[in-house]
C-alpha cells in the first residue's frame, strides 16, 4: 500500500492549492511515478486523481501527462475498469489535460480505444431510464436501497465526466472530425431527453445540457435544427452563460465564457429557437 499512501499525501498537499500544484508537476520523475501507481489496483484510483488535480488549469502539467511514455494510455485503461470510481477518476484526468491544450487533446484522441471507451460510458443510469434503481426486485430491505443510490450516484459520477471530457475535446475544430467519425449522436439524444425534474441535484441537468452544447458543435445546422431542443435545455445554456460572465460557479463548475457562447451562437442561427433564446434572456 506504499503507493496509495504516497499518492494520497499528494493529493491532500494539492488540494485547491494552484502553487503546490506547480510544484508537485516540476517535481522530477512526478508523473513516471503515477504512471507506476496506475498499474497497481490498491492505488489506481488515487493516483488518478491526483493527476486530474495536476491537470486542472494547468498546461504545463497536462503536457507534461500527455508526453509521459505510456501515460495515456494506461489511463485509458483505467476508464475500463470494473470499478465506477476508478473510471470516473481516469476520465476526469483526461478531461482536464483536454481542457487545456488544443495538442494535448489531439494527442489524447490519438490513443487507440480512447474514444471507443469513453463513448461506453455516455449511458445514463437505469434510474433515470425509467423507474427507481432496484425497482419491482423484491426484499433486500434498507441495506440493499443504501447500496442501489450508492451506485445510481457512482454511476453519475461517471457519466457527468464522461460527457463533461466530451465536452472539453469538442472546444477544439481540429479534433471535432475524429468526434464526428464515432457515434457521438445516438450516445447523446437518449441523454437529451432525462427529465431534468426527476433529481434534486444539478446532475441531471448539468448532463443534458452539456451534452446539447456537444450536439451544436458537431452538428451541421440543419440537424441541430431538427433536433427541437425542449426549451429548459436552451435556460440552462443561459444561465450557463451568465455564471461564465459572472464568473460563479455552478453545479461544481468554473463555466468559460468561450466554451457557452459558440453553442449559443450556432443555435441562434436555428430559426426553431431564436424566440426561445430572446425569452430566456
Amino acid at each position: 500500500y506504499a503507493q496509495y499512501w504516497a499518492c494520497l499525501a499528494l493529493s491532500h498537499v494539492a488540494h485547491r492549492h494552484t502553487v503546490n500544484i506547480a510544484r508537485i508537476g516540476r517535481t522530477k520523475g512526478v508523473f513516471d511515478g503515477l504512471n507506476r501507481c496506475l498499474g497497481f489496483v490498491e492505488s489506481k484510483g488515487v493516483a488518478c486523481g491526483v493527476l486530474s488535480q495536476l491537470a486542472f488549469c494547468n498546461t504545463y502539467n497536462s503536457t507534461a501527462i500527455a508526453e509521459t511514455e505510456g501515460l495515456l494510455p494506461r489511463l485509458v485503461s483505467v476508464m475500463g475498469d470494473a470499478r465506477a470510481s476508478d473510471r470516473q477518476a481516469a476520465t476526469c484526468a483526461l478531461s482536464n489535460c483536454a481542457a487545456n491544450s488544443k495538442r494535448v487533446a489531439r494527442q489524447i484522441v490519438a490513443v487507440q480505444g480512447m474514444l471507443d471507451a469513453l463513448l461506453a460510458m455516455c449511458r445514463p443510469p437505469r434510474a433515470w431510464l425509467g423507474g427507481t434503481a432496484g425497482a419491482g426486485q423484491g426484499g433486500g430491505g434498507a441495506e440493499q436501497e443504501e447500496a442501489e443510490s450508492d451506485d445510481e450516484e457512482d454511476e453519475w459520477r461517471v457519466i457527468i465526466s464522461a460527457i463533461g471530457c466530451l465536452d472539453n475535446l469538442s472546444h477544439y475544430r481540429e479534433v471535432r472530425p475524429m468526434l464526428q467519425q464515432i457515434e457521438v449522436e445516438s450516445k447523446l439524444l437518449p441523454i437529451l431527453k432525462l427529465d431534468m425534474t426527476s433529481s434534486t441535484s444539478h446532475g441531471p441537468t448539468v448532463i443534458v445540457a452539456e451534452s446539447a452544447m456537444v450536439l451544436t458543435r458537431l452538428l451541421p445546422l440543419q440537424r441541430l435544427n431538427a433536433l427541437d431542443l425542449p426549451r429548459v435545455i436552451l435556460e440552462t445554456i443561459t444561465h450557463c452563460t451568465r455564471c461564465a460572465i459572472n464568473r460563479v460557479q455552478w453545479a461544481n463548475f468554473a463555466w468559460r465564457l468561450a466554451d457557452v457562447l459558440e453553442p449559443l451562437a450556432r443555435l441562434s442561427l436555428c430559426p426553431a429557437y431564436q424566440n426561445a433564446l430572446c425569452e430566456c434572456g
